[in-house]
């Protein structure tokens, strides 16, 4: 459940309850007038975080909107990273309705209000509640289906990654210790030659240089029948020089036996992230049966598996009216910097969300290469002398705008429409046809 970086105002006449929520408690401010208009009632509360309590306040808050001619009540709140959703789940399920505040925008308010920068649980609400008054709310928007499917294995395949790197790297260092002149790449090991190496040896140059070299050779050969010659080769003299360190038995036993285990937790991520790529695939098609236009996957340009991927971040594109809402909510909007006569880079915001911006620079990756569908795009613009980082984010905002509109028209990939103008492409068909 995430927000549209949008300001949206409550034009309803609804009661506001602010909250600032944490794991084991909320704490919620609200004003409301009294009976003869002339004053104000504040409501101040704090209850522990759980579905009953939660229930019955927001009941009692409910027949208090009622007795004051409310059309409802309406919760706002910050974003956490999951204890909001109680509260907000609740209120859905009450026909209660529901926004978010932008964290920033409470810290910056707390200081004009305050002229404070603390925080404390009585306070929070207090500024929430002003900016909800202020309309400075954001949309909340409720990810269900496929999508908060796609969403999850999103979440899944990202820590699946980070944990093939930490061992990819515990591997390294282990490896330097115990095999002193390895000379290979580090992804030898990750190789059909290099996986026979850690299931016959550990990887152990004490356990090679064991064997004579032709036994070494007939032991690698059954495991590998067409690994090269000057492969094994090199492998026995690194091993060669290697013992030479003295290490001890013990010592080289345990080593080994921490490379074969960190190769079998990589060789197990790797499956359940080859695993994973299934059901996003299979998420995306039940997607593309419901939603016609959404574009199908495309040679050249981008696969099934990255454009449900993509979409579990964006979500409904419907939600988004315009692609500006689309590079909001992304971060890649652009921000300027200027003053009077000074005028500064201007810069992406990278304030919309993280996830689909990572995805996106992987996305647009192996699309920037000389021959590649954004090649001459990228290489124009450095060799114009902007550096690459700035031309990858260009990349990412033209790639974002182009699925926004492949989206919408539900027409084939078409690469010729890529890069003209609307009317130049219609001039061009006309000609063609």
């Amino acid at each position: 459940m995430k927000t549209r970086q949008k300001p949206q105002s409550i034009t309803e006449n609804k009661l506001i309850i602010a909250f600032d929520i944490s794991k084991d408690k909320l704490n919620c401010y609200s004003e409301y007038p009294t009976t003869d208009k002339s004053k104000v009632n504040y409501l101040e509360d704090e209850f522990c975080n759980r579905t009953d309590t939660i229930k019955s306040k927001l009941m009692q808050w409910v027949r208090l909107s009622e007795e004051g001619d409310y059309d409802g009540l309406h919760i706002v709140a910050e974003a956490t990273s999951v204890y909001h959703r109680k509260l907000f789940r609740t209120a859905h399920r009450m026909g209660i309705t529901t926004s978010l505040v932008n964290t920033e925008s409470v810290s910056k308010l707390k200081v004009v209000e305050s002229n404070d920068s603390g925080k404390t649980d009585q306070k929070d609400p207090r500024i929430i509640f002003t900016l909800a008054a202020l309309g400075k709310t954001l949309t909340h928007r409720q990810i269900s289906g496929e999508y908060a499917l796609l969403r999850q294995w999103n979440k899944i395949i990202f820590d699946l990654e980070k944990k093939m790197v930490s061992l990819r790297c515990q591997l390294h260092t282990i490896v330097s210790e115990l095999f002193c002149d390895y000379t290979f790449n580090k992804d030898f090991l990750y190789s059909t030659s290099g996986q026979a190496l850690v299931f016959l040896y550990g990887a152990n140059p004490q356990k090679i240089v064991a064997d004579d070299y032709s036994v070494f050779v007939k032991k690698m050969k059954r495991e590998v029948p067409r690994i090269k010659g000057q492969t094994l080769q090199r492998i026995y003299e690194d091993a060669l020089m290697s013992v030479q360190h003295c290490l001890s038995t013990e010592y080289t036993a345990l080593l080994s036996h921490q490379v074969r285990t960190a190769i079998d937790d990589y060789n197990r991520f790797k499956t359940r992230k080859e695993e994973a790529r299934f059901v996003v695939e299979g998420l995306y098609n039940k997607l593309l049966k419901e939603n016609p236009l959404y574009p199908k996957p495309t040679q050249g340009v981008i696969s099934g598996y990255w454009l449900g991927r993509l979409f579990g971040e964006i979500g409904p594109i419907e939600d988004f009216q315009t692609v500006r809402r689309l590079l909001r909510y992304a971060g890649l909007n652009i921000r300027e910097q200027s003053s009077g006569t000074t005028k500064g880079r201007n810069k992406v915001s990278k304030k919309g969300r993280v996830m689909l911006r990572v995805l996106l620079s992987q996305v647009v990756f192996p699309l920037v290469k000389k021959k590649a569908l954004y090649g001459d795009y990228y290489h124009g613009k450095k060799n114009g002398n902007m550096p690459g980082t700035k031309a990858n984010t260009a990349v990412q905002r033209k790639f974002l705008k182009m699925l926004y509109g492949w989206s919408k028209s539900g027409k084939a990939f078409d690469p010729n429409r890529l890069f003209a103008c609307e009317s130049k492409y219609k001039t061009e068909m006309k000609l063609a046809s």
